[in-house]
């Protein structure tokens, strides 16, 4: 709904490569096919990429926001709303999704190819510089047009070594991710095996 809404309205297409809108796709599929290691990818990536989109809603309606979700401000009601739900609920479902159908190892390396390479690659190549989709080109919490001298003269903006390291930074963050989610699913089977005793 928010993709046909986005494109047929104000004809961005290029707002479907956003991480979250890609990562709702893929849990989709991965709950209706029932495929573990689909939703975990997106667990481990969400958590890394959507906890601080999340943090920047609830501080931004408290008036101290980071620049992430500035736009809420003046942005579409429609969208705000779809935008709130999309990235607030996507990890306690996914979460809930590993619970049921367990954690696959394989999700490490198919999560950092799809969200930390090919997503960031695709968004860099096909989007326009200042449209900043996945935040590819500048970091999201400055803003183009009041940060304007900060981010032209940095010299590492928009640049192929800005894209080199958000694929290394994102990648080295969702393994941390893997490793947090790993453990604690761990932890659960551990425990429901015990409770089963």
């Amino acid at each position: 709904m928010n993709y046909s809404f986005q494109v047929l309205n104000y004809g961005h297409w290029y707002k479907i490569l956003w991480f979250c809108k890609i990562a709702m796709i893929v849990a989709a599929i991965g709950f209706i096919f029932k495929k573990r290691v689909l939703i975990n990818i997106v667990l481990i990536a969400s958590f890394v990429a959507q906890s601080r989109w999340i943090l920047d809603f609830i501080l931004q309606f408290l008036g101290m926001g980071m620049g992430r979700n500035e736009w809420i401000v003046y942005g579409d009601t429609f969208l705000i709303i779809l935008s709130i739900i999309m990235h607030s609920v996507l990890i306690p479902i996914c979460f809930y999704g590993t619970y049921k159908l367990g954690f696959d190892k394989k999700s490490l390396k198919y999560s950092i190819l799809l969200f930390s390479v090919v997503l960031l690659i695709i968004s860099f190549l096909v989007t326009e510089s200042n449209q900043n989709i996945n935040c590819i080109s500048y970091p999201c919490d400055l803003n183009y047009n009041e940060d304007f001298d900060i981010i032209e003269n940095s010299g590492f903006y928009f640049t192929y070594k800005y894209l080199i390291y958000n694929v290394v930074f994102w990648s080295f963050f969702i393994y941390l991710s893997y490793l947090l989610m790993n453990y604690l699913f761990m932890k659960v089977k551990y425990l429901n095996k015990n409770n089963n005793l």
